[in-house]
């Protein structure tokens, strides 16, 4: 696999017979999967090599894109499961990342390949991709053959892999997402997103940072429709122009499609997201915003500096879970101020255990009564409000609002400011002022790497 996944499918496609020893030999598609960081000593060996490689998707390898990527793997419908994993560094986004499957069951992870299995430098990576911004080994098997009209001319050179540098393939050519040095990227953004207080120093090159530049207003970074998607060890720092933050102006927005009850006959699955090591910012809305009967699940995860909440749970009985996790400054760039973890109406199940909520501008914890309740007894709206908010083990401090705050609430401000001093009897630390315990390994990072600028 010394020649790469570009010179594998050229032999591939020579003859029959080069066809048949490609694909049947199960050494050279493992070797590929170790080249292309999809395998390493100690992961568990797969039944087969060939199918492996064609699960796990590296970008720039496979695919010129992210974007390109996700379009076409979700376009398929003979496969419901793919990895997609991408270098460290940081990318430019101008248009949403789309996750819109046909099928219900699908599933797709975005991971970042660890830096200690990277055998090249960041440096050394960003030539690579510039200049080889091809589609490689697409299994056409899966449906995921991406055909373009192109001169005989181009399908000769590439071919026999001697087009010059400056031919640019099609989808790349109309990819608007792209990686860039650090430095480049910082020069590039500086003069629109200056505002982006959270970005980590240059030297921090561990995950893939997605950053946003979009012309239209009121658009997320992640666009979450249906299917599952699993964020692992990733950052993602949005701006948007315009102000509506209840339904597109968000870092992640999950939602299922309101005007579209079915899919083939099949009633559309509510969208899932798990966010495992994720960084989350946005300066302009919500960091997680979880609509008409989405989910989520976080965990171990930093959530901070959103000028609107950090999660809002909506309507449509939208549930998350939300674990080992710091959810801290959000809200304070909207007027009256914006929640750590907001709960809507109509909302399902909220649970949050072992978490840091603080610093945030409103409540760290804002649940409002369904619609149902709004017109009972304040005592029967705390009921129905705590049946839907499980919050154990945490640490709410300096809140703007207080710690928790139930929209029907009659608790007098005498007993509310005794309930500020202690432990309740989840084991939360409720507290008007303090210094708060970070939970999540990338808080405590990056609060380290700030301290020694």
């Amino acid at each position: 696999s010394f020649s790469g996944p570009q010179s594998v499918q050229s032999l591939i496609c020579t003859s029959k017979k080069w066809k048949s020893i490609m694909e049947s030999n199960a050494a050279i598609w493992k070797s590929l999967c170790q080249d292309m960081y999809k395998w390493s000593d100690g992961d568990e060996i797969p039944s087969s090599w060939k199918y492996h490689y064609q699960q796990n998707l590296c970008v720039p390898y496979d695919f010129s894109s992210v974007r390109r990527a996700l379009d076409v793997v979700t376009a398929s419908s003979k496969t419901n499961k793919v990895r997609i994993l991408l270098f460290p560094g940081n990318y430019t986004v101008c248009e949403p990342l789309k996750v819109n499957p046909v099928r219900n069951d699908f599933e797709v992870t975005l991971e970042t390949i660890p830096r200690n299995r990277l055998k090249t430098t960041s440096k050394e990576f960003v030539s690579i991709h510039q200049n080889e911004k091809t589609l490689f080994i697409i299994s056409k098997d899966n449906n995921w053959a991406v055909h373009t009209k192109k001169t005989l001319m181009s399908r000769i050179k590439e071919k026999i892999n001697c087009r010059s540098s400056s031919t640019v393939s099609s989808g790349a050519r109309s990819s608007m997402t792209k990686i860039i040095t650090s430095n480049e990227f910082h020069q590039e953004t500086a003069h629109r997103n200056d505002h982006l207080i959270g970005v980590p120093p240059l030297r921090q090159q561990d995950q893939a940072t997605f950053m946003m530049e979009v012309r239209k207003p009121n658009r997320p970074l992640m666009d979450v429709r249906r299917g599952q998607l699993k964020l692992v060890n990733m950052a993602f720092f949005h701006h948007s122009l315009g102000e509506n933050i209840w339904w597109g102006n968000s870092a992640i927005y999950i939602c299922r499609p309101p005007f579209s009850p079915s899919l083939n006959g099949k009633v559309v699955s509510a969208p899932h997201v798990v966010c495992d090591s994720v960084n989350i910012q946005s300066t302009s809305g919500r960091g997680i915003n979880i609509v008409n009967g989405g989910s989520a699940q976080v965990i171990n995860s930093y959530i901070h500096d959103c000028a609107a909440s950090g999660i809002y749970v909506g309507h449509g009985k939208s549930c998350v879970s939300v674990s080992k996790s710091d959810i801290v400054r959000n809200g304070h760039k909207m007027p009256g101020g914006h929640s750590g973890v907001c709960m809507e109406h109509g909302s399902g199940k909220v649970v949050v255990s072992d978490c840091n909520i603080s610093y945030n501008g409103s409540a760290g914890i804002l649940a409002l009564p369904s619609p149902q309740s709004a017109r009972t007894s304040p005592i029967t709206q705390n009921t129905e409000l705590r049946q839907r908010l499980d919050a154990s083990n945490s640490d709410l401090i300096a809140n703007g609002m207080g710690p928790i705050r139930l929209h029907g609430s009659d608790v007098t401000d005498e007993e509310e400011e005794v309930a500020l001093q202690g432990r309740d009897n989840n084991n939360n630390l409720l507290t008007a002022s303090g210094e708060a315990i970070y939970r999540s390994d990338l808080a405590a990072q990056q609060e380290t790497d700030e301290d020694l600028f």
